[in-house]
């Protein structure tokens, strides 16, 4: 079960960013989005586009399957 709309998506974002010991200013910064719609991808079930979705993977240095869930 997943906290209130959070998605495995969101979940492997937050725990990834939280590892690499980036704030959330600090990831939306380096990924080129504002920090509010980091929050709603790791806590709303929000969807990246596809150019955030990959500089999401690359600052996180993670592969876009990983983060997408599709594989452990």
């Amino acid at each position: 079960m997943h906290a209130h709309g959070s998605t495995p998506f969101g979940e492997r974002l937050k725990q990834a960013r939280r590892e690499r010991g980036m704030d959330l200013e600090t990831f939306a910064d380096r990924v080129g989005v504002a920090v509010c719609m980091v929050t709603g991808y790791e806590n709303r079930g929000r969807v990246p586009r596809l150019d955030s979705l990959i500089a999401m993977a690359q600052v996180l240095d993670c592969s876009l399957d990983w983060l997408c869930g599709l594989e452990n």
